[in-house]
């Protein structure tokens, strides 16, 4: 008759032995479920306080090149050749072009990840030979590019500060958090940039000035579009003659220069066959013979006493 009864008794300190352990388990779960939440909303808190204490941030990188500062700030800044440097370029489209650089406006289109993104941008520093930069907006970040052109010895150190700024809380916030990889691109492309610029020609775009066998001072800015603005004197009187066309040969040496477009004065309807030899990035000999069009036979063989040593300018 006791058997029963002391099996009855196990069995229900067997349930409440289990009620307990299952309340024991429900109160930890549920202290780790509260844990887990507060720790979350913590770590919420502290991303969303990152984008408040940090709403910007800089990245600053050097390269350095063997060539003139000259020569890399044609590299820097001519729009062909970005491509070839820049890892994530797709396409740059001008959109205001002034007479003068600082104001133009561009859409640089890039790759992030699979999808596209445009930035638009104003130049806003234009000093050739020293510095160059801009300020851009986009649908992910705001921010502003500066690169300075530093001589030191043996070459150029292109010295590039960034800021980027997100355009979202959430990006605000991601950005100061992703440093080291916007570092380590911008270090990549102004790294190639400055093996461009080691292997490139010496470029004839840029502002060259001298004095020809008289004594006159001469400026010529070329541009990479093919348009050269020629500034003369002759004695007391200067003449500016704008919206002249250049073609430059390399294929021979010295290299064929020819400048066409004349509309007043004694070229009026002629052309300059010429030949041209860089003694350094900075060093240009030049030397013209005019002619009728397509009259290339007048053009020297040789550099004569009137030839002209020109030296770039800003």
């Amino acid at each position: 008759m006791g058997e029963p009864y002391v099996d009855g008794c196990i069995r229900m300190e067997i349930r409440t032995a289990d009620r307990s352990t299952m309340s024991t388990l429900s109160a930890s779960r549920s202290r780790s479920l509260r844990i887990t939440g507060t720790i979350v909303i913590a770590l919420l808190l502290i991303f969303v306080g990152i984008g408040f204490a940090f709403p910007s941030v800089s990245v600053e990188t050097a390269s350095k090149t063997t060539r003139s500062p000259y020569v890399a700030f044609s590299v820097l800044t001519n729009s062909g050749l970005i491509g070839e440097w820049m890892r994530d370029f797709v396409d740059i489209e001008t959109t205001l072009d002034r007479n003068t650089p600082v104001g133009n406006t561009s859409v640089l289109t890039m790759t992030i990840g699979k999808d596209t993104l445009e930035l638009r941008q104003e130049v806003t520093h234009w000093q050739p030979g020293e510095q160059f930069g801009v300020v851009y907006d986009s649908d992910l970040f705001n921010g502003s590019l500066l690169a300075q052109l530093i001589p030191v010895e043996g070459g150029t150190e292109v010295f590039v500060q960034s800021r980027f700024e997100g355009t979202t809380w959430y990006l605000r916030s991601a950005l100061p958090l992703m440093v080291r990889g916007l570092t380590s691109t911008q270090q990549a492309d102004y790294d190639r940039m400055a093996a461009l610029t080691d292997s490139i020609d010496t470029p004839i775009e840029g502002q060259w000035a001298g004095e020809d066998v008289n004594g006159d001072a001469q400026l010529f800015r070329f541009d990479s579009n093919g348009r050269l603005d020629w500034e003369a004197a002759a004695g007391d009187e200067r003449f500016q003659l704008t919206g002249l066309s250049w073609y430059l040969s390399r294929s021979v040496k010295p290299h064929h220069l020819d400048v066409s477009g004349f509309r007043d004065g004694f070229l009026a309807g002629k052309a300059l066959y010429g030949i041209a030899e860089f003694a350094s990035d900075d060093s240009l000999r030049i030397d013209f013979e005019a002619g009728e069009p397509g009259q290339i036979e007048v053009r020297p063989s040789t550099f004569s006493e009137s030839s002209i040593v020109l030296r770039r300018v800003r």
